[in-house]
């Protein structure tokens, strides 16, 4: 395999067009050459593409180190400030689900003396007025059959804290 014969205006195309000179009237000359030889052609694209990288790179303003230093030092407290909260976290929402089921658990112990107080207050007010029963027995039926649907609504009351604790926790660590 073959090299081509390098050209003697190679260096002189990419001092030209690194230094900053190729579209100099100085560079007249060269830049006619350039167009003429693929060599100096190819050297002159290859420089071009150097030398708006490297203005590019004049452009970048690096921080000083006592702001790096800083940022670093605010993200470290941050970080170990969640690292922190985390059990704190976790204990809300546990002491969040137990309150939770200490109130379900008061509804149910209580449930039948409220029952039972609702009888004897409709037996009150039948004894008073016979007219009152009518009026009263949808919502002694209610009472009757709302049992499950109460222990539902406190399960739901249970859960759904938890479910979001486990939801906020699992994307924390995201």
């Amino acid at each position: 395999m073959r090299t081509p014969p390098e050209c003697p205006f190679e260096a002189a195309v990419a001092g030209a067009v690194v230094g900053g000179r190729w579209l100099d009237d100085s560079a007249s000359e060269l830049r006619t050459h350039a167009q003429s030889c693929a060599s100096c052609a190819d050297i002159e694209q290859v420089a071009m593409i150097f030398r708006s990288e490297q203005d590019a790179a004049r452009q970048v303003r690096v921080p000083a180190a006592g702001q790096v230093w800083w940022r670093a030092t605010v993200r470290a407290r941050m970080e170990a400030a969640q690292v922190a909260a985390r059990p704190i976290t976790w204990l809300q929402g546990v002491a969040g689900a137990a309150a939770a089921g200490l109130m379900c658990a008061m509804i149910v112990l209580l449930w039948s003396p409220l029952q039972a107080a609702g009888r004897s207050a409709l037996s009150v007010a039948v004894n008073l007025n016979p007219g009152v029963l009518d009026a009263a027995a949808p919502v002694v039926a209610a009472m009757k059959s709302s049992l499950p649907l109460m222990l539902g609504a406190a399960g739901c009351v249970v859960l759904a804290p938890l479910l979001v604790l486990c939801v906020a926790l699992l994307h924390e660590n995201d």
